[in-house]
């Protein structure tokens, strides 16, 4: 059997390890030559996570089909559930976790507590006063390092303005993609 992951970092080398343990051959798609999982000797597609002719290559190669990373084409991953392909968890799934807002929406509805949130567009200081603080800023798709430092740098100058005390992250404050 093989076991099919998108993303070859450090969650899908410890996967591979695992496998291999109890005799399970894995594939990793994943962009960098060598990349952790392919160095415990899972057998690496190099490409992107959001081609979507890359996809299809690793779920073809694969029995089974899982992620590393929440960041990925998942218009792709549905078309092959539809197919007939086993991807675990669904794209469905998937494309709620990658939109903090549905992520934390759903989780409420679900009745697992979440810290105070709420939806703004491009935050301004009746924003930040009206939710309050502590709080952190996040966008609501992507990782950190694609939109967050931005979103950070004026929370800190909404900060500076309003001559408040040191920041404590507690709650969290989910941003519209602009």
């Amino acid at each position: 059997m093989t076991i099919g992951i998108v993303g070859g970092g450090q969650l899908a080398k410890m996967m591979a390890q695992k496998a291999k343990k109890i005799g399970l051959d894995t594939v990793v798609l994943d962009p960098t030559p060598n990349c952790p999982a392919a160095q415990v000797g899972s057998r690496q597609i190099a490409g992107d996570f959001y081609d979507g002719n890359k996809l299809r290559e690793l779920v073809g190669k694969s029995d089974v089909t899982t992620y590393d990373t929440e960041h990925m084409n998942t218009r792709v991953l549905r078309e092959l559930v539809r197919e007939g392909n086993r991807i675990y968890p669904s794209p469905a799934l998937l494309e709620t976790i990658q939109d903090k807002l549905q992520q934390k929406d759903a989780l409420a509805r679900a009745g697992i507590a979440v810290p105070r949130y709420g939806e703004v567009g491009k935050l301004t200081p009746l924003d930040v006063e009206r939710f309050g603080f502590p709080c952190v800023q996040k966008a609501r798709k992507g990782g950190v390092m694609m939109a967050e430092e931005s979103l950070f740098s004026r929370i800190r100058v909404i900060w500076k303005e309003r001559s408040w005390p040191s920041l404590c992250w507690r709650n969290s404050l989910t941003l519209k993609k602009s």
